[in-house]
C-alpha cells in the first residue's frame, strides 16, 4: 500500500495512516508505531516502616532514636543500616515521617528532627511535644518529617535536639520512609 503523505510538512508534523504514526523530521518520515490496547505491568515503591521495642532512656540533644523492629519493608532503594540509622538510594523522592507518640523528659517537653548523617545537617520539619510533668510519660505525638530528593547515596536518623534528657517509651515511636516516585515495570500491552 503506498503512502501519500503531505507535500508541505512541518518539522514535527505527524501523518497516521491505519496503527502507524509517522513524523516529519525536516529531512524524513520516522514511524511510530501506535497500539490499542491495555497496559499491564506493576509499580513498585519502596518502603520502610519501624518501630522502637524497648524504652530508650537518656536521650539528650544530637542523640539519634532507635528502631529495633522492621514492621515492613519492600524494595531495595532503602536499607536499614542499624537500629537508628537508614540509607536512601540517589535519583529518588521520599518521605521520611516519624511519630513520637510518649516520652518524658528532664523538662516539659521534647522535640526531635530528621538528620541527614552524610551531610551533617539538620532537615525538615521539627516535631515538638509537651509533657505533662518531667517524670509521667503523656501521649503527646509529636511528627517530624522531610522530603528528600538525594543526589548520592545518603543516610539519615531522628534526633532528639533539645537541651533535656528524653526517655521515648517503648512500642510509641514509629518511622515510615516511602518511595514518592516509584517506578512502573511494563509487563506487556
Amino acid at each position: 500500500m503506498a503512502i501519500s503523505f503531505p507535500a508541505s510538512p512541518t518539522v514535527g508534523q505527524t501523518y497516521t495512516v491505519g496503527n502507524i504514526a509517522w513524523t516529519w523530521t525536516g529531512s524524513s518520515w520516522d514511524a511510530l508505531t501506535l497500539v490499542n490496547g491495555t497496559a499491564t505491568g506493576s509499580i513498585s515503591a519502596s518502603y520502610l516502616v519501624a518501630q522502637n521495642n524497648a524504652d530508650q532512656n537518656s536521650v539528650g540533644n544530637g542523640t539519634a532514636v532507635a528502631f529495633q523492629t522492621t514492621v515492613a519493608s519492600n524494595g531495595t532503594l532503602i536499607t536499614k543500616g542499624s537500629n537508628t540509622q537508614f540509607t536512601l538510594t540517589a535519583g529518588q523522592t521520599y518521605k521520611l515521617e516519624a511519630i513520637i507518640r510518649r516520652f518524658t523528659s528532664s523538662g516539659t517537653w521534647g522535640s526531635f528532627q530528621w538528620y541527614d548523617v552524610t551531610n551533617s545537617t539538620y532537615i525538615g520539619a521539627t516535631g515538638f511535644g509537651e509533657c505533662a510533668t518531667s517524670i509521667v510519660a503523656v501521649g503527646s505525638t509529636v511528627v517530624a518529617t522531610a522530603y528528600v530528593s538525594p543526589s548520592a547515596n545518603t543516610t539519615y536518623e531522628l534526633r532528639q535536639n533539645t537541651v533535656n534528657t528524653i526517655t521515648v517509651s517503648a512500642a510509641f515511636a514509629t518511622i515510615e520512609v516511602t518511595q514518592l516516585n516509584p517506578s512502573f515495570a511494563l509487563a506487556g500491552l
